[in-house]
């Protein structure tokens, strides 16, 4: 699965709630590139080519993986243009 880098991938994969809006952000405020569309929804490319915008009011966890949130395994990680992320150090913390 492909995503715009407007989202917090960690907050995408570790919600609080899955039905609370997720925030969106400008890619630039990290040192990436202003899509111009940032606050506006999320463009997603799935696996089987399918590509779908989420609008910002609509965005939340459950919607974005179609019914049930995510829990990342312990080799994911998403690749930004800042560079890696892992969620190995933070699944540690949440499950303690």
């Amino acid at each position: 699965m492909l995503f715009t880098d407007n989202v917090d991938v960690g907050e995408l994969l570790n919600p609080k709630d899955e039905k609370q809006r997720l925030g969106l952000t400008c890619p630039a405020e990290r040192g990436g590139r202003c899509l111009h569309f940032c606050h506006a929804a999320v463009v997603v490319m799935r696996r089987d080519g399918s590509v779908s915008a989420i609008p910002a009011n609509n965005l939340t966890s459950e919607a974005f993986f179609g019914g049930k949130a995510s829990r990342p395994a312990p080799d994911t990680y998403c690749l930004t243009p800042t560079g890696r992320v892992d969620f190995v150090e933070r699944q540690a913390a949440v499950s303690l």
